[in-house]
């Protein structure tokens, strides 16, 4: 395994979410792993959701959908 090398992607699915994806990110982030992995926000509300996760997050990942996407096809 390379240093840094990606093992893990943690893709979470957000549609009218604003109110609860931060907690959702921080519980992500309390957990102690010793490997590598990122976190990809899927986005598809259509509203300053994204835009706050990566003002606040800015190394988060963030997909921003026009159309909603259900759990599955945001996955």
């Amino acid at each position: 395994m390379k240093n840094n090398e990606i093992l893990a992607s943690v893709i979470i699915p957000s549609y009218n979410q604003k109110h609860v994806i931060f907690d959702a990110l921080e519980s992500v982030l309390r957990q102690k792993v010793n490997f590598e992995y990122e976190i990809l926000i899927v986005e598809s509300t259509g509203d300053d959701t994204a835009e706050l996760v990566r003002r606040r997050h800015p190394s988060i990942k963030v997909i921003e959908l026009r159309d909603r996407a259900y759990p599955g096809a945001a996955r």
